[in-house]
């Protein structure tokens, strides 16, 4: 206590010294400016106050600190009035690499507001600001200026170190961030001109002023071996090192794996697991049988990561703030340490290993039955690769197949998955299910971590077998749940809204395809859709421009159903090993039931409260919990899916150094004012054709057909034209490969 109130009289005495002469304070300030309803000048302040002008200087320094703080505007007259709340925009800034940005207002039915360069000397990239709207800017659009900084998102960032006349400063290697850093001079002589460098940023006491920063860690030059990997890892601030806490909570992990009456002994089943050759945690075996009465029996098994990872843990707090394991070429930041990731919780062959299982029981029709979920503890009989499932189900192959002991032993089970997998294939159908089929690329590294090839990723019947088997765990998940009421995280995918659907309906129309559904169109007639363009050579455009008019799924407790998988109710459980949300469904099923004996099987976890004279259980989770995680992990996913792709962008336009002047076919697969985005045929990598490269001609834009039509020659650039073009330019700090026009490759109509 006494060194509270001592630290309050030195603050009490710097605020003395602050304010050498007594004035008013804030609230009085801010009676005096509303009270006028008009905006006041210093001295329109002072002459209300009746303060003598000696006070002017001390008032200037409060009313100056209150501008800082937002209570106050001014104008360009130097005139005060109070900040009006009600008529402020709260949202997102997005930066724009020519200087300008926009506020991505958080109110749904808002606009962006254009955010002129000026403004944008006060934010970076990111920052989460209050906007007021001063009128137009010379296209329409409402124009704002920042009033507050409520959050603060960059306070680190990666760029190149470089000295100019003495002076040292970073330029951000994140484009949408257009002003450089100033360095102060610790670590100034350890760091080369042109190396990649972290920066913590220290903003400068008043928002205009240029942003200074410290130089933490360098990474190297731009072109050693993994730098892509490094740069992405710190530019989105992804955790990447253990903490002492959690490295001796995973040592101190009881390795013990032994029957109990609380686990239903599963071993003398012949689970399987079936991933990729290169994966390295193993998070889901299956194991599948006819019924004699018709149907199927599967059951899914999912490593019990729960078992392991307890709520009030230093380990899942770190797993809480990775929220999901990142997958990067040739290399894995995880969401557990290894020592679970890849050993304890994965069901590695011929080792016994604790699980939730979800018992089904489907009928001829697709129709789960009925279903459990239960304790267990199963021996995988053998891991499989996708490669693999599809040489046993390749009929040619049959003779291959058995001469194979592992092949030989498995067949039967693969070939009974086949069969139930064909039947939940047509279900899916019939739901109308969204199947896009969009081509994803592989890149393969060498020993410096480089690529030497681009190869595109082939999506086999054994994959989608897999697929199927986890779709129905994790909707059963999500039913039990849903039906004894209690809260969870729900994986929502919301229909695409009135306007996007009115642009996507449009254009379809335009190459002679109709979406029906009206305003509000279902999955069905999506799907629809999909089907009919199936044998299109310009499927690929149309579909990612379908993409484009769907929002992103998300985790919340709000069940609105999943759209695309066109399930009322949804959710993620067959993989906690790399998503924290499949961790969080796993503690909440097993808070739900009990054994024979009426004993929780959660021990201390399980929460009860007493009701009259009878126990019964409450949810381990609030709604309140569940959404500020739901939150957490869904923005935890988005910045796993932009490292990933920076990441990918930048090995592929290093891959294409030596490729510059050569010539290649591509198809256009985005049109803006600016110009083409053109896909490569041969490696799936998009560039730009500047709308400078055309043939000479003003181009008009057409949003809404996708297309720029020249003024003059009446020259026809469209979505789906083929091209023939050669790179010209890659800018490898910005990600970008630039195209140059040889010919167009067919008519300019669409196929």
């Amino acid at each position: 206590m006494r060194k509270t109130k001592g630290r309050s009289c030195r603050s009490e005495t710097r605020k003395k010294k602050k304010y050498s002469l007594k004035i008013p304070d804030r609230k009085l300030i801010l009676e005096v400016i509303n009270k006028a309803n008009f905006a006041l000048s210093l001295e329109n302040i002072m002459d209300s106050l009746s303060l003598d002008t000696k006070y002017k200087h001390s008032l200037l320094k409060r009313i100056n600190a209150m501008e800082r703080d937002g209570q106050l505007i001014i104008n360009r007259k130097n005139e005060y009035s109070v900040l009006d709340e009600s008529k402020l925009f709260e949202g997102r800034v997005i930066g724009h690499p020519r200087g300008f940005g926009f506020l991505d207002c958080f109110l749904k039915d808002m606009k962006d507001i254009f955010l002129s360069t000026c403004e944008m000397t006060k934010v970076f990239d990111g920052d989460i600001v209050m906007v007021r709207i001063v009128g137009l800017d010379r296209k329409g659009r409402p124009k704002g200026i920042v009033e507050r900084v409520v959050e603060r998102k960059t306070s680190q960032l990666v760029g190149q170190f470089f000295l100019n006349e003495g002076s040292a400063f970073v330029k951000p290697d994140n484009p949408r961030i257009s002003r450089n850093i100033l360095i102060q001079c610790k670590r100034i002589d350890e760091a080369l001109i042109g190396q990649i460098v972290v920066v913590n940023v220290n903003y400068a006491p008043f928002l205009s002023s240029q942003p200074t920063g410290q130089i933490v860690e360098i990474l190297g030059e731009r072109k050693d071996p993994g730098i892509e990997i490094a740069m992405a890892i710190r530019t989105y601030l992804i955790p990447h090192v253990w903490s002492e806490e959690v490295r001796l909570e995973t040592q101190n992990i009881d390795e013990t794996i032994q029957v109990s009456s609380e686990r239903v002994d599963l071993r003398h089943l012949p689970f399987v697991t079936i991933d990729g050759e290169d994966a390295r945690d193993f998070d889901d075996a299956v194991y599948c049988e006819e019924k004699k009465d018709g149907g199927w029996k599967l059951i899914v098994a999912i490593a019990d990561v729960s078992h392991y990872v307890l709520p009030d843990s230093a380990v899942n707090e770190e797993a809480l703030e990775r929220g999901t394991s990142i997958y990067f070429p040739d290399h894995v930041v995880p969401m557990l340490p290894e020592k679970l990731s890849n050993d304890l919780c994965s069901l590695l062959p011929n080792v016994d290993r604790f699980c939730l299982a979800c018992e089904m029981y489907i009928d001829f029709s697709g129709k789960v039955q009925k279903f459990r979920f239960f304790q267990s503890i199963i021996n995988s009989h053998a891991r499989i690769t996708y490669t693999q499932v599809a040489t046993i189900l390749d009929k040619s192959s049959l003779k291959e197949t058995a001469k194979n002991k592992l092949f030989y032993e498995f067949t039967p089970q693969i070939m009974v998955l086949k069969s139930l997998y064909d039947v939940l294939e047509r279900k899916r159908r019939s739901r109308g299910t969204l199947d896009f089929k969009t081509q994803e690329m592989r890149l393969l590294l060498d020993g410096q971590r480089k690529v030497y090839s681009i190869l595109p990723l082939e999506r086999t019947v054994a994959h989608r077998l897999v697929e199927e088997c986890m779709l129905c765990a994790n909707e059963c998940a999500a039913r039990l749940l849903s039906e004894i009421g209690c809260p969870t995280l729900y994986r929502v995918h919301q229909a695409p809204d009135a306007e996007k659907v009115d642009r996507l309906r449009s254009f379809l129309q335009e190459i002679g395809i109709e979406l029906g559904g009206g305003s509000e169109p279902k999955p069905r007639d999506f799907s629809h859709v999909l089907r009919e363009i199936n044998n299109r050579e310009d499927r690929s455009v149309i579909e990612a421009l379908m993409l484009r008019s769907m929002s992103r799924a998300l985790y919340q407790t709000n069940n609105i159903g999943h759209f695309g998988l066109s399930y009322e109710v949804y959710t993620h459980f067959t993989s906690p090993i790399r998503r924290f949300p499949d961790l969080i469904v796993h503690r909440i099923i097993r808070n739900s039931f009990r054994n024979e004996c009426g004993t929780p099987f959660y021990g201390k976890e399980t929460k009860r409260r007493k009701v009259g004279n009878e126990l019964v259980q409450v949810p381990l989770y609030s709604v309140a919990e569940l959404d500020d995680i739901g939150y957490r992990v869904s923005c935890s996913e988005r910045r796993a899916d932009e490292a990933t792709r920076d990441v990918m962008s930048g090995l592929k336009c290093e891959y294409l150094l030596d490729r510059v002047g050569d010539e290649f076919f591509g198809i256009v697969t985005e049109v803006t004012r600016f110009g083409l985005f053109i896909t490569l045929d041969d490696f799936c990598i998009e560039g730009l054709l500047h709308v400078s490269k055309l043939t000479s001609d003003y181009y008009e834009f057409d949003p809404i057909s996708h297309r720029l039509t020249g003024e003059k020659r009446k020259h026809v650039f469209q979505l789906g034209q083929r091209l023939n073009v050669s790179i010209s330019q890659i800018i490898i700090e910005q990600k970008k490969i630039n195209l140059d026009l040889i010919t167009a490759g067919s008519s300019s109509k669409p196929h």
